[in-house]
């Protein structure tokens, strides 16, 4: 008879008025002997994440995806939706090279913010060990989502923008459009911001947040003006992305998501420039491609040199965001912050 199992949760509410406090599990003597799992909180990650990039994480995650060679897979996500007024989705992934599989589950609350006074969105994330199939660790998914997220672009961004980029364009002004802004910076030193949003309000906040080096504008129009680098960031459309606005050899990140599909390119945008995305599959799941002939490649094959990044044409790298990318960050900062 297999030994008792007894686990401690000390909680409040985990959708409710406040986030997990605490959360640690204990494993009785047995098989595998003594197994703590512990947990990360959002502010715990977040602190790590300012100190420690995931850019090299997600170049490995990206490279492994595109090789198709079975050291990792992600089946598509599952959806189920709440009294048609929420969302809940689960992303599986399993990694030769980590020795582990995880499953990010989240929670979409559109009426949280005005209702509960609660982000809109919820997630964790949850690592198996491959050998034994025990949990190890749960982690808060908000701050990995927005740091990975802005680190697979920075990612693309490195293979397909100009190395001497000094104007940077944010549509949005939310978390996404901190953190790209945090982590692109760190690269490039931008001697420009222009942001826009769905409120002039929000924009000026963000630019009063990043220094004299922004500007809040009005218009998507006015916010690429002249920009090297443009990130498309907002939760809902502003105003469709035009390929004329554009200078020359610009690159376009557009951040999309499974919770959300607004239509942020001009219908020919994609025909008239070089899409590349992170996985062929999703991309054309999501809907934001009609066919495959429409994207050049992966991001993962031009970082394992099979396709060529064009940085002298205007270029987009689309992203809808993978469990794989979520169980390569979260066992990142398990593995450090262990060992620290």
């Amino acid at each position: 008879m297999h030994n008792a199992v007894k686990d401690q949760y000390i909680d409040e509410a985990l959708f409710g008025c406040n986030r997990i406090l605490a959360f640690e599990s204990y494993r009785s003597e047995g098989e595998t002997g003594n197994a703590k799992m512990l947990f990360f909180d959002d502010k715990k990650i977040e602190e790590f994440l300012k100190q420690n990039s995931l850019v090299n994480e997600m170049e490995k995650c990206l490279s492994a995806f595109s090789q198709r060679n079975n050291i990792v897979s992600q089946p598509p996500h599952s959806a189920i939706a709440i009294e048609s007024r929420a969302n809940f989705f689960s992303k599986t992934a399993y990694s030769k090279q980590l020795n582990c599989f995880g499953v990010k589950n989240i929670a979409t609350i559109p009426e949280n913010p005005e209702v509960n006074g609660l982000p809109y969105v919820h997630s964790l994330i949850t690592l198996f060990d491959s050998l034994n199939g025990l949990p190890f660790a749960t982690l808060d998914g908000n701050a990995i989502t927005a740091y990975r997220t802005a680190a697979v672009s920075a990612v693309a961004t490195k293979l397909l923008a100009q190395p001497s980029s000094k104007v940077l364009a944010l549509v949005g002004a939310g978390v996404q459009a901190s953190s790209h802004f945090e982590i692109l910076n760190q690269i490039y030193h931008f001697e420009h911001i222009q942001i826009c949003s769905r409120t002039f309000a929000s924009a000026k906040r963000l630019a009063q947040k990043i220094g004299n080096t922004a500007k809040a504008v009005m218009t998507t129009q006015e916010a690429v003006d002249g920009a090297d680098i443009i990130c498309t960031v907002s939760a809902s459309a502003i105003e469709k992305l035009e390929y004329n606005w554009c200078k020359p050899g610009c690159h376009v990140n557009v951040v999309n998501s499974i919770t959300h599909h607004d239509v942020i390119l001009e219908n020919d945008f994609i025909e008239r420039s070089k899409l590349y995305v992170e996985s062929n599959d999703n991309a054309l799941k999501s809907g934001d491609v009609n066919s495959m002939s429409q994207v050049y490649a992966e991001i993962g094959e031009v970082l394992l040199h099979h396709k060529n990044a064009f940085v002298d044409e205007i270029t987009v790298f689309m992203s809808h965001g993978m469990g794989l990318e979520d169980l390569y960050a979260a066992k990142f900062i398990y593995d450090h912050i262990q060992k620290n």
